[in-house]
């Protein structure tokens, strides 16, 4: 009877542990269901992004509060931000593989990867680090933690890293507030803004400064022109060294705006055996590319802006009639 009884004592221990083991592994495996960070960082914390393919390198780094490429150009910041509050909120579930063989075949080691993540402190010490490899289905990729050898599939694509600089140069780096500006020029025509009803407006109508003979302004036109030129966005930067096939030695439009604090000339050029029309600003440096279609409306506008009939005053007065 007392060996019966010790028997069946020694089961209810076994099955009480067994029942213990089980609800603990369920409680994992359901915590790691649900997800978990994959990469634990704050972003906040995040002054430099690395980004490598199996060829090229992208250094993000932030001074100032700003996010700078390598070579000092203006990062697009909206991009970057967006970036890092993506990786802070990828979360894992369970892992599709753990074996060393499974890291060589979704192509998360350490030599071979389609993208390479480290995010680095203001001390240069790592924070996080992230191997990114083959594609898990739609928008899905299988990757890596560095501190870890399991591998996950996550919302995530190359196409979130690019390691390309036009990808994160800041293409609205020339754009400006448009009612800041307070009197332009077209080439040898000189206009004022008049006095504005309302400041955060842009300038509704132009006035002339000692015009040229025979030379209408068309108050349509300088508006669109002006409000498209605000909101310009360039293809690519050409370097700091202009070259012959930019034709900016007899450009097809001159333009000098003047702000409240300060003035800018553009220059505007048609790129040899291209469709692009290049561009140069007083204030920067580099010269730029703009897409065709993006600049023809600018030289459009500002062409019919103002217009000069060589004294032809028959049809300058023709014109004059049609514009009242």
């Amino acid at each position: 009877m007392k060996k019966t009884i010790y028997i069946l004592a020694t089961l209810a221990v076994l099955q009480t542990g067994l029942i213990v083991t089980n609800w603990t592994g369920d409680a994992e495996l359901q915590s790691h269901s649900q997800g978990s960070r994959l990469l634990s960082f704050e972003t906040t914390a995040a002054d430099v992004l690395l980004i490598k393919d199996s060829e090229n390198e992208i250094r993000l780094a932030k001074k100032d509060g700003k996010w700078l490429l390598k070579d000092g150009f203006p990062a697009d910041g909206k991009k970057v931000d967006a970036l890092l509050d993506k990786l802070a909120g990828l979360q894992y579930g369970l892992p599709v593989a753990t074996s060393s063989q499974a890291l060589s075949r979704f192509k998360v080691t350490e030599d071979t990867f389609e993208r390479y993540l480290q995010l680095q402190g203001d001390d240069g010490k790592s924070l996080s680090e992230l191997y990114l490899g083959t594609g898990a289905g739609a928008r899905q990729s299988h990757v890596r933690n560095g501190e870890q050898d399991a591998v996950y599939s996550v919302t995530l694509g190359s196409y979130d890293l690019p390691v390309s600089l036009d990808s994160w140069q800041d293409k609205e780096l020339l754009q400006y507030e448009k009612n800041s500006v307070t009197a332009l020029e077209i080439g040898e025509v000189k206009l004022r803004c008049e006095a504005k009803e309302n400041k955060e407006e842009m300038c509704p109508f132009w006035q002339g400064e000692a015009l040229p003979p025979g030379t209408t302004i068309n108050q349509e036109a300088i508006y669109e022109g002006m409000t498209t030129l605000a909101a310009l966005r360039f293809s690519q930067v050409l370097g700091r060294e202009e070259q012959p096939e930019y034709n900016l030695s007899q450009p097809l439009l001159t333009l000098k705006l003047l702000f409240t604090d300060g003035d800018r000339t553009y220059s505007f050029g048609k790129i040899e055996n291209s469709e692009d029309i290049s561009l140069k600003v007083s204030d920067r440096d580099e010269y730029f590319s703009l897409a065709s279609h993006l600049a023809k409306p600018i030289l459009e506008q500002f062409e019919q802006g103002t217009v000069s009939y060589n004294n032809n005053s028959s049809a300058a007065g023709e014109n004059t009639d049609a514009e009242k």
